[in-house]
């Protein structure tokens, strides 16, 4: 009998050692799924903010490449932050002062055919120098090539005219380049500010219904060809999209809003900058 239970004893105790092993060895594989996802989530969201990063210096090589750039860019102006639409555009429009344009600048006359030929011939009698900025583009000034060439990261070079034809050609065309209702939302609250964006080069007050914007939309994208004025509306509700903020003007008799809207030559660069947001 002493035996017996003596064996029992020892088999139950081998069943408890095997229930306590087998319990430890649930507990660490627990513990080292739960390791795993932490290290996914952390590695997560790593990624996103590497991402950020990447794109914001993508952005500024973009425009430290550009023949107009200056890095107190990124500085004077700390409202407009690099992955903002509207940073951008602002900036290609700041930095669009041609040559012509500012020859006209520094003899102090007005931007005109007759006067940019006037200027151009003061200018070649000067001989080996270059109309060029340093800080701001604004700001012309003339300084012999050999110093250009010396230190061409100071004194900065405009770009030459652009054929008004060429211009003329590219606001005729009609492209199909927004893709996504994201990339539209984008392009709708940078298009049609309701506040005023501080950017009378780019921007003028006018006053748009949801129907004429409807219209313009549709040149630059084909998610709306099947839907109606009132489809559009009710889309743009949903998204929240920032036009529909702005006061109605009651003076008409249609609905219609004070937007600060982009200048129309200036449409086609927009698309083209938020279709390239391919994550939206």
């Amino acid at each position: 009998m002493v035996i017996r239970l003596i064996i029992r004893l020892i088999i139950r105790l081998i069943f408890m050692v095997i229930r306590l092993i087998i319990r430890l060895i649930f507990m660490v594989i627990r513990l080292i799924i739960r390791l795993i996802f932490m290290v996914i989530r952390l590695i997560v969201r790593l990624i996103f903010i590497a991402r950020r990063l990447i794109i914001r210096l993508i952005i500024r090589l973009i425009f430290f490449c550009h023949p107009s750039y200056h890095p107190s860019y990124f500085f004077c102006h700390p409202s407009y932050h690099p992955s903002c639409l509207l940073y951008i555009i602002f900036l290609i429009v700041k930095m669009n002062i041609t040559r012509d344009q500012a020859l006209c600048m520094f003899f102090y006359e007005e931007c005109t055919d007759d006067n940019i030929k006037k200027c151009k011939e003061r200018f070649e009698k000067w001989g080996d120098v270059e109309i060029c900025y340093n800080t701001s583009p604004k700001e012309p000034v003339v300084v012999s090539n050999t110093r250009i060439v010396g230190d061409p990261f100071t004194y900065r070079k405009y770009r030459e005219s652009q054929d008004p034809s060429l211009v003329g050609e590219v606001r005729k065309r009609k492209i199909y380049e927004l893709k996504t209702t994201a990339q539209v939302k984008i392009f709708l609250n940078e298009a049609f500010c309701c506040a005023d964006p501080n950017n009378a080069k780019a921007y003028k007050p006018k006053l748009l219904s949801t129907m004429e914007i409807y219209e313009t939309i549709q040149q630059y994208t084909s998610l709306f060809s099947k839907r109606s004025g009132q489809s559009f509306a009710r889309w743009c509700s949903v998204n929240n999209v920032s036009f529909l903020i702005a006061k109605e003007d009651r003076n008409t008799k249609i609905r219609k809003r004070k937007l600060y809207v982009l200048d129309d030559m200036y449409y086609v660069q927009g698309v083209h900058l938020a279709s390239e947001k391919k994550w939206l």
